[in-house]
C-alpha cells in the first residue's frame, strides 16, 4: 500500500482551510502578510501543493510576481514541485504578455531531463517534447590497489544500453555554477559518474584491513531501510558476509529480502563503517562532499552507511536533499517529483507495478547507479531503489539553502515547537501500515485531522473574541530565538557585526558553545565569513572544530584574523583531565571492545571499558593508573606529549603544541592570540562580555545558551575525588602552564 504526500496535505489542507478562512476574514492582512524572508501564504500553499488552500488566498498578478529571499514565485514553486494544477489555477490570473512569457518559461522547464514538470500536463499553456538525457563518458580511473567488485559477489558491470535508458542527466565533472543553476535550482535529481574513484573504494574490500569488523557485524535489518516508520517490525540480524550470500532473506513468511542502515554513532572519524570513507566524507557537517554542491549546502543532517542483498533495497518513500554513493554493486532507482511522491511499506521491486493506478503515463522515472557513482536528489522527490545482487554505500539526508531560508533555521530545524504533532503523526502512521484493511485516505485523515485539530484548539480563540498572539513556553521561546539567522539588532547600521573566531579547546564547554554560536551567530562565525579558509585548513591536516588559534589565523590571514572578535574558553586542568577520561569510556569510540575499538585508545594506554565503570571507586583507581601510564610513554618533552590532552587535531605542526590549554592559543614566541579567554567556571558571570563583543549573542541569555549547550557531557563525580598527591602533581607537571596564567588549584572550580 501507498500513501502519497499530496494525499496527507490535501487532508491537512481540508482540516487548516477553515482556520485560514477565519484568520484571513478577522485580519485580512494576514493574507498577503510576508516573513523577514519574503515567503507569503500563497508561497506556503504551493509548497503543500494545496489547491484547496490557495484558492482561498489571493493568487492576482501582483501576489503571484512576489518572490522569497531565495527569488521563489508561487508558480515557480508549482513548476518545481510538479504541481500542475496549482499552474492552471494561477496563469489565467496573469495579463496576456506575461502569461506568454511564463508559458514559454514553463515549456523550456518542462522539456529539461528529469524536470518535476511533464510536458503533458501543460499542453493547455504550451507544448514540448523533453530532451535527451546527457550522457558523459565516465572520467578515467587513477590506479588501483583492487579489481571492480571489491571481491564481493556483486552484479555485472552495466552495459552502454543501461546506461543510455537512464531518464536524468549522467554527468562526470560539475562546477560549482552549473550543478548550482542547472540541478539545484531546477530542482532535478542528477547522477555523478564515478564521484568516488575505485582507488578510493578500495578501502572496503571485502579483504581490505580496515573491513575485518565491518564485514562481520551485524545489524537489525527489515524490508525497508527503516520498517518502524511504516509500521514494520525488524526482520532479522544480518552481516555484511550474509548480505553477500546468493539468496539472503528473514526468516518470516514472506522470506522477506533484507535491507541494513547503520548510522555513525560516534562521529564519522569514530564508526568502523565510515572512517575508511575519502575524507571528504567525513568532513565536518557544515561542509559539502563535493566542492560543487557549496551554494546549496548547508548542514549534513543524517549520514548512514546502507548494504543490501540481491533484490533488497528502500521501500518508496521521501525525505529532504539528499546524496547517495555507491562502493560496490549496482543499484535501480525508481523515482517521482514532490507532487506524487509517498510513503509505501511494500517490497521495492514490486512497487512500480502497483504504482501504475495512481501514476500518469511517463512516471516513474528510472535510472541505475553504477559503482563510484553518487545520486543526487532534490527535496521530497519519491525514490524507491532495488539492488542488484549485493552493494552497499553511503548517503547522506541534509539541509540545503532554500530549506534553510524557508524555516528560518541553519541546520533547517523547525524553529516552533511542533513536537506533539509530529509525534501524533508519527503514531498514527505506524498504524496507517499496520492495518490495510482500513481505507487509506479514511486513515490520513485521522492521523492528520486529529493532530491539526488539537492544534487548531490550542491556537484560536472562541468565536467572537479577538485573536491575540500565545505568549510562548520557555523552551519554545528559546528554540524560535535560537534558530533565527540574525536577530534583528544586527541588521541595524552601525551595530557589531565583528566575525567571530572561537578556538575550541577540548573538553572545555567547548562544543557547546560551538552549538550556542551556530544557533545565534552563524553568519559571524570565521568560517562563514572566509568559506576558503575551510580548505586550508583540511590542507594542514586540521578543521575549525578543534583548530588552534596559530592555525586558524594562518588559514585566513593576519588581516582577517586582526578584524575578528577572538575568543576561547579553557577550564580548571585536573577537571579537564577527569572529564577527558570519563568521555573517552563512556561516549566515544573507546568505548568498544579491545580490538574494536579506535587505535588512538591503545596509543593512549587507556583500559578496556567495562562493568567498572558503574563503580566509582574502580573507576577511580584505574584513572590514577592511567595517568601513571600515559606519563611513562608519554612524558613531558616528549613529542607527541600532547596526548595527554588531547590528540593533534593537526595542531601538532606547532612545535610548542603540547597537552596544556595555553599551547592552543599562542604563537611561536608565546604571544596570546585570541582577545577574549574565559574561564569555563567563571562563564556566567563572563556572559555579558560576550554579548557585547558578539551582535548574534546581544539578545541571549546565560540560562538559553545554556538550554542549548548540553554537548558531549559526562557522568562523574567532582574531580578532586579521582586524585592522590602522585597523580595531582602528574597533571600539574603537564599543565604547569595553565596553572600559572589561569591561576588554577586542584579545588579552583565551583
Amino acid at each position: 500500500m501507498t500513501v502519497l504526500r499530496s494525499t496527507t496535505t490535501d487532508t491537512l489542507a481540508s482540516e487548516i482551510q477553515p482556520i485560514v478562512k477565519t484568520l484571513v476574514a478577522r485580519l485580512p492582512e494576514l493574507a498577503s502578510a510576508a516573513d523577514a524572508h519574503g515567503t507569503t501564504p500563497l508561497h506556503i500553499a504551493t509548497l503543500l501543493g494545496s489547491l484547496s488552500l490557495a484558492t482561498c488566498l489571493p493568487h492576482g498578478e501582483a501576489e503571484l510576481e512576489r518572490r522569497t529571499i531565495d527569488g521563489r514565485s508561487p508558480i515557480d514553486l508549482a513548476m518545481l514541485n510538479g504541481h500542475a494544477e496549482l499552474i492552471e489555477l494561477f496563469m489565467p490570473s496573469l495579463s496576456p504578455p506575461k502569461r506568454a512569457a511564463e508559458a514559454k518559461r514553463l515549456s523550456a522547464y518542462a522539456s529539461l531531463p528529469g524536470a518535476a514538470l511533464a510536458a503533458a500536463s501543460i499542453h493547455k499553456f504550451a507544448k514540448t517534447v523533453r530532451k535527451t538525457p546527457l550522457l558523459d563518458p565516465a572520467p578515467a580511473e587513477e590506479r588501483a590497489s583492487c579489481a571492480e567488485g571489491g571481491g564481493w559477489a556483486v552484479a555485472p558491470a552495466l552495459t552502454d544500453d543501461e546506461r543510455r535508458q537512464c531518464q536524468i542527466d549522467q554527468r562526470s565533472r560539475l562546477t560549482e555554477e552549473e550543478y548550482y543553476h542547472e540541478y539545484y535550482r531546477t530542482g532535478r535529481p542528477v547522477l555523478i559518474r564515478g564521484a568516488m574513484s575505485l582507488a578510493q573504494r578500495c578501502a572496503f574490500q571485502r579483504s581490505a584491513p580496515g573491513m575485518q569488523r565491518p564485514r562481520s557485524k551485524r545489524h537489525s535489518c527489515g524490508g525497508t531501510a527503516y520498517p518502524n516508520l511504516t509500521g514494520q517490525k525488524i526482520c532479522g540480524v544480518f552481516s555484511m558476509e550474509d548480505l553477500n550470500g546468493a539468496e539472503p532473506h528473514c526468516e518470516d513468511a514472506g522470506r522477506t529480502r533484507p535491507v541494513c542502515v547503520t548510522k555513525p554513532r560516534n562521529g564519522v572519524n569514530e564508526s568502523d563503517e565510515f572512517r575508511n570513507a575519502p575524507a571528504c566524507f567525513r568532513y565536518e557537517e557544515e561542509f559539502p562532499p563535493m566542492s560543487f554542491m557549496s551554494r546549496a549546502w548547508r548542514v549534513a543532517a543524517a549520514r548512514q552507511f546502507f548494504m543490501g542483498g540481491d533484490r533488497s533495497g528502500a521501500a518508496f518513500h521521501f525525505h529532504g536533499a539528499a546524496y547517495n554513493v555507491l562502493f560496490f554493486g549496482i543499484k535501480e532507482w525508481i523515482l517521482t517529483p514532490p507532487r506524487y511522491s509517498g510513503v509505501s511499506g511494500g517490497a521495492s521491486i514490486s512497487w512500480p507495478e502497483n504504482a501504475r493506478a495512481f501514476l500518469p503515463p511517463g512516471l516513474p522515472l528510472r535510472c541505475t547507479q553504477g559503482p563510484g557513482d553518487m545520486i543526487l536528489l532534490p527535496r521530497h522527490w519519491g525514490h524507491a531503489t532495488v539492488n542488484r545482487r549485493f552493494s552497499m554505500g553511503i548517503g547522506d539526508l541534509y539541509c540545503d539553502r532554500e530549506l534553510a531560508n524557508l524555516l528560518h533555521s541553519a541546520d533547517c530545524r523547525a524553529p516552533y515547537d511542533n513536537s506533539y504533532p509530529a509525534q501524533f503523526l508519527r503514531r498514527r502512521w505506524g498504524k496507517l501500515f499496520r492495518n490495510e484493511t482500513r481505507a487509506p485516505f479514511r486513515s490520513a485523515r485521522a492521523a492528520a485531522g486529529g493532530a491539526m485539530r488539537s492544534v487548531a484548539q490550542r491556537t484560536l480563540p472562541p468565536r467572537g473574541q479577538p485573536l491575540r498572539r500565545a505568549a510562548p513556553s520557555h523552551r519554545r521561546a528559546v528554540r524560535a530565538e535560537g534558530r533565527a539567522p540574525q536577530p534583528s539588532a544586527c541588521r541595524k547600521p552601525g551595530a557589531n557585526t565583528r566575525p567571530v573566531a572561537f578556538v575550541h579547546i577540548n573538553k572545555a564547554g567547548g562544543t557547546g558553545m560551538r552549538s550556542v554560536l551556530a544557533a545565534h551567530a552563524m553568519e559571524q562565525l570565521l568560517e562563514r565569513v572566509h568559506p576558503q579558509s575551510a580548505m586550508a585548513l583540511r590542507k594542514m591536516g586540521s578543521r575549525y572544530f578543534h583548530a588552534s588559534a596559530s592555525l586558524q589565523l594562518l588559514a585566513v590571514g593576519q588581516q582577517a584574523w586582526a578584524s575578528a572578535y577572538s575568543f576561547a574558553l579553557v577550564r580548571n586542568p585536573w577537571a579537564r583531565q577527569v572529564s577527558l577520561f570519563h568521555f573517552l569510556l563512556q561516549e566515544a569510540g573507546c568505548r568498544l571492545p579491545k580490538g574494536s575499538r579506535a587505535p588512538d585508545c591503545d596509543t593512549r594506554v587507556l583500559p578496556i571499558a567495562g562493568d567498572w565503570l558503574s563503580d566509582p571507586a574502580k573507576v577511580r583507581d584505574e584513572f590514577r593508573k592511567w595517568i601513571r601510564d600515559i606519563r611513562a610513554v608519554f612524558p613531558p618533552g616528549h613529542p607527541k606529549q600532547y596526548l595527554f590532552g588531547s590528540r593533534s587535531h593537526g595542531n601538532d605542526r606547532d612545535a610548542w603544541f603540547n597537552a596544556s590549554q595555553i599551547s592552543w592559543l599562542v604563537d611561536a614566541r608565546g604571544k596570546v592570540l585570541v582577545e577574549d579567554i574565559f574561564k569555563l567556571e567563571e562563564l556566567e558571570d563572563k556572559w555579558p562580555t560576550l554579548q557585547r563583543k558578539i551582535c548574534g549573542l546581544s539578545t541571549v541569555s546565560y540560562a538559553q545558551a545554556m538550554a542549548l549547550a548540553r554537548r558531549n557531557p559526562s557522568s562523574h563525580k567532582s574531580h578532586e575525588f579521582y586524585y592522590d598527591e602522585p597523580t595531582s602533581r602528574i597533571v600539574e607537571e603537564y599543565m604547569e602552564a595553565d596553572i600559572r596564567y589561569f591561576g588554577y588549584t586542584l579545588e579552583s572550580t565551583k
